[in-house]
């Protein structure tokens, strides 16, 4: 029987069932369905389906290899799609984060310093108007409280907190601001300086000396710091020394009208009505507003 070019190119091999050696049949062999084993010596006979064609094993396994390949790579790409997916929302996390109050172990300088400016930018408006609005100072609070929710012992944010505290009313509120600022930070000329106008306020006198005095040593140009502590001398009757304050202003500056004013009334409570009249004139001359009623009060 003839077979096929193709049928004539397949070698078939069997198992001997004597001693179990794989042979390959020669196609005489495969022919007549019997063949002497190479091995053992002994013919046997066999039946087509015991054939098995040299290759077609190792076909079958490179298909099973291939047909492998689709699913591990839908594993990989199922896997790498997982991957994608953690890598977004952990982006879309930290964005969130780094933006969000709630989350403050994220970029917590950075929220604390855009709020510290948000509110520094509001006050600084707020400064340039002639009418500045309460709800806007509300605010440029809320801004530095947040800052200060975050980070508790920002000085920055202390300060300015305080500051609006003590220009609202809030005095006692923004002592204890100021308290807090002093003992982080004691070279800060600025917080000596409002702590003692709120203690001035309170009528805290003596303390609010103290605090004018520090406010001076930091910083010995601020020349209003020297008014209001010769202020406070006086309404506690100390008008000598009052009076020794308002001689080092009126030398760093011979042009502030107040000084005048308020050496007048020291020089007047003194008995010295001449000298007291005297600086009122010179208050005058500077345009201080209230000068014509100290003159008409004191020296007619």
């Amino acid at each position: 029987m003839k077979s096929s070019n193709k049928e004539e190119e397949r070698q078939y091999q069997i198992v001997c069932p004597n001693c179990q050696a794989e042979l390959i049949l020669d196609p005489e062999e495969v022919e007549k369905r019997e063949f002497t084993c190479t091995e053992c010596g002994k013919k046997s006979t066999f039946y087509e389906s015991e054939l098995t064609v040299v290759g077609e094993e190792k076909e079958s396994e490179s298909k099973e290899l291939s047909e492998e390949k689709p699913e591990k790579s839908a594993k990989f790409k199922k896997i790498y799609l997982i991957i994608g997916i953690i890598i977004v929302a952990a982006v879309a996390f930290y964005f969130y984060a780094d933006s969000s109050d709630a989350i403050t172990f994220i970029n917590k300088k950075g929220k604390v310093d855009r709020h510290i400016k948000a509110g520094e930018e509001i006050i600084s408006t707020q400064m340039a108007s002639q009418n500045p609005d309460m709800n806007e100072i509300q605010k440029a609070l809320v801004e530095f409280t947040t800052a200060l929710q975050m980070d508790p012992n920002n000085v920055s944010a202390l300060l300015s907190k305080a500051s609006i505290l003590a220009n609202t009313g809030k005095f006692q509120e923004a002592i204890v601001d100021f308290d807090k600022l002093i003992t982080l930070d004691q070279s800060i000329p600025e917080a000596y300086f409002y702590r003692a106008l709120c203690k001035l306020q309170i009528g805290d006198l003596n303390n609010s000396i103290a605090d004018f005095d520090k406010t001076i040593e930091l910083s010995p140009d601020n020349l209003t710091a020297i008014f209001y502590k010769a202020n406070t001398k006086y309404l506690m009757k100390d008008y000598e020394g009052a009076k020794a304050d308002l001689a080092k202003l009126i030398e760093a500056n011979p042009q502030i009208p107040n000084g005048y004013a308020l050496r007048g009334l020291c020089e007047v409570e003194l008995g010295n009505k001449k000298a007291g009249c005297l600086d009122f004139q010179k208050a005058k001359e500077l345009n201080f507003p209230e000068a014509d009623s100290l003159l008409i009060k004191y020296c007619k």
